[in-house]
Order: structure tokens, then sequence, then C-alpha cells
């Protein structure tokens, strides 16, 4: 029997990225002619640029350059992320390779229950019954993989093969968009109404961008939010 590899979260990978607070205010003074290496100099004057940017939207500077990310997450949240159309993606198909054998499994934290009507859900937690569920997706993965290897052993394409599996699958792509469009990806997959699992995922995002653009990010949150 073959047994499948669990887990509970998404992982977010930085793979390389040219945005910075730099970027976005040299961007911005070019069209004014000016000196960008002298004004980055100045105390102050790219953080009043960048709020000025931010609060009066105008936008365009904050789409030069770009961040590269590799995502590991379930099937069902790729088909949410890959709706996001200003993002460029590339992902592992198991048309080409076999799977792995991760499967995705909510853990104990994850709220359940559903309630409310279709743009104001709301979810609660039920211990019980996520027992139950991590439970039988566990017994089913395994029975999934089991029914995988049979069908490639029989002689199945892998393109085939692959039928047999659920969308709790773990599949891995990479995400590449300019910082206008991470933040935008933001705003959606934050909010309290996105999915669960895409909006873990977004916070490990939004933690990373921090990191690449401190001062735009600061203000998008400040002006935008």
């Amino acid at each position: 029997m073959n047994r499948a590899v669990i887990t509970d979260h998404s992982t977010v990978e930085l793979i390389q990225s040219n945005i910075s607070d730099d970027m976005v205010a040299m961007s911005a003074w070019i069209s004014n002619g000016l000196n960008t290496e002298d004004r980055l100099a100045e105390p102050g004057r790219k953080d009043g640029l960048i709020n000025f940017l931010v609060r009066e939207k105008h936008l365009s500077p904050l789409e030069h350059g770009s961040m590269t990310l590799k995502v590991q997450t379930p099937l069902f949240v790729r088909s949410e992320w890959h709706r996001h159309r200003t993002q460029s993606f590339n992902e592992r198909s198991l048309r080409y390779s076999k799977f792995k054998g991760e499967i995705y499994v909510p853990g104990p934290l994850r709220p359940v229950v559903q309630s409310g009507k279709i743009g104001a859900y709301q979810f609660e937690h039920d211990d019980a019954l996520n027992a139950v569920i991590r439970h039988r997706m566990e017994r089913k993965a395994d029975a999934d993989l089991d029914e995988y290897y049979e069908l490639l052993d029989l002689g199945a394409a892998p393109e085939v093969a692959r039928m047999v599996l659920s969308v709790s699958c773990m599949t891995e792509f990479y995400a590449t968009a300019n910082l206008r469009n991470w933040l935008q990806f933001l705003d959606l997959r934050q909010s309290d109404q996105a999915l669960y699992e895409i909006r873990q995922a977004a916070h490990d995002v939004a933690a990373i961008l921090e990191q690449q653009a401190p001062l735009t990010v600061g203000a998008w949150n400040t002006y935008r939010s």
C-alpha cells in the first residue's frame, strides 16, 4: 500500500525579484527629466513621493520590475490563483512527471462549518468534524495513490492515471508579476472572504513583498486598504 505524504499548508518561496522602492521612485521622477540618483540621496524625498503616488492613484511607476515566486499548493488553490491573469505561470505537469504523493489535508485550525450568503460567508470551528474530515481525507489519499500507481503499472499513460487523483493533490508552479499586480492580488486574497488556504498563502506573499519594497507596501496598506 502506498502512503500519501500529508501536509496542511502551502509554501511560497522567493525565486527572483528586481522590485524595489528605488525603482518605483526612479520610474516616477524620470517623467520630469530629473536626476533620479540625486533625488534618491535626499532624505525623505523617496518616502514622500511614494506616499503621493499611492494616495493619488498614480500607479504606473509600480509596474516596473517583477517578482517570481515558487508556490506549492493544492490543486483547488492553484485554480483560484491562476484566475489572476496579470501573472505569468509555469506549472509542474503530471503528463510528464509522476505524482510524488503529496496531499493536502486541512489542519486542526481550519474552520469547517459555513453559514451565511455568498459574499458574506462566516466560518466556525468544529473540532470533532475537523477530525472526521482529516481521517476521511487521509484514508482517501492513500486509496487514490494506490489506484494511481496500479494504473501506471498496468501501462496507463501518466496523463490518464492522474485522473483518479483529487483536487487536494499538491502541485507547484512559478508565478511572476509586477509590484502593482502583486499588491492587487493581496487586496483580493487577504480578504476575509477569500478561500482560507489561498489567504494563508497570500500572507506569505505579503511578507516577501514587504522585504522587497517596504515603503510602497506600507503606503498601499495605508491608502488603498
